[in-house]
């Protein structure tokens, strides 16, 4: 048995365009609370020199006018949970890391054949 590993790099960015199109140009950044701290979670590519964790407050001194949502966690987890269930439909056996991570397990013969090209669920 192979195993195949889908990453899921900004997951929650990708989630939320899903949900607003119309944004995808923008600069977005996805806030939530780490303690009483209000920090970054996730942001769009398009915005450099920051990282997830940097407090929002500091963030905003760099970057002008950025759309900010606060973390849906729930939303997040049935985007999620619809992926899962898609592939669950293809594969027989799946393991998950968070939104970060999906190991699939994959038969010998489907290697030979297959080609998946994964999108989060509408």
């Amino acid at each position: 048995m192979n195993v195949a590993c889908l990453i899921l790099p900004n997951f929650k960015i990708k989630a939320e365009l899903k949900r607003r199109p119309h944004l995808s140009k923008k600069q977005i950044l996805i806030s939530g609370f780490v303690g009483n701290k209000e920090v970054v979670i996730d942001h769009t590519k398009n915005i450099s020199g920051i990282c997830k964790g940097s407090l929002l407050k500091d963030v905003l001194v760099k970057v002008k006018n950025p759309v900010i949502f606060e973390q849906d966690d729930q939303y997040y987890s049935d985007v999620f949970d619809k992926l899962v269930r898609s592939l669950l439909k293809l594969f027989d056996s799946i393991e998950v890391e968070e939104y970060k991570c999906i190991y699939i397990s994959i038969p010998m013969f489907m290697l030979l054949y297959l080609i998946v090209i994964v999108e989060l669920p509408k």
